[in-house]
């Protein structure tokens, strides 16, 4: 799991490795700060790979301009690629978070869970955010990216692994 924070900007990149047959998911966490338009990913490059836009949802209810979005590409070019990713977004980020996994076993030619990208800003009655997915999907993924406002924790359903946790250098609104 590789990954990379700033502060203020329009690109990121982070080191990425991906052995021949593999898949390499970006997670990616914006925010513009308080009252600014909300930005997305306008593209991504790197590894010689193509990135496909996974899915993006911006907070309807942020004052912040939060999005979070999920990019991947899958290797098989017949050897391992490594290098740097760069993620270029359409305006000025205030902070911004970047985590880059790859995974192997997986179906390259399907590699998604059939539920689809599904996004809430909502919780129910306990405090609590619910997506139902169907993760039973043989050779498969199940990605689970969340953003929390800050000094806000955060638990995960049985059946799920935290692979990594990153904050985003103690921003005022998440």
């Amino acid at each position: 799991l590789q990954g990379s924070q700033f502060s203020d900007g329009t690109t990121s990149n982070t080191t990425v490795t991906a052995v021949d047959q593999s898949i390499v998911v970006l997670v990616s966490g914006i925010e513009t700060g308080g009252g600014n338009a909300a930005v997305s990913i306008s593209s991504v490059s790197g590894l010689g790979l193509t990135w496909i836009q996974r899915g993006s949802y911006t907070d309807p209810d942020t004052n912040a301009g939060q999005t979070m979005e999920v990019w991947y590409a899958i290797n098989t070019s017949g050897s391992t690629q490594s290098g740097d990713v760069t993620v270029t977004y359409d305006g000025n980020a205030d902070d911004q978070i970047l985590m880059a996994t790859t995974y192997t076993g997986i179906d390259l030619i399907n590699p998604w869970t059939a539920s689809g990208a599904q996004f809430s800003n909502t919780t129910n009655g306990d405090g609590k955010a619910t997506i139902t997915g169907n993760i039973a999907e043989s050779n498969t993924l199940g990605i689970w990216a969340a953003a929390v406002p800050i000094n806000t924790s955060m638990g995960y359903a049985n059946g799920w692994n935290n692979l990594n946790s990153v904050t985003n250098g103690g921003a005022q609104w998440w």
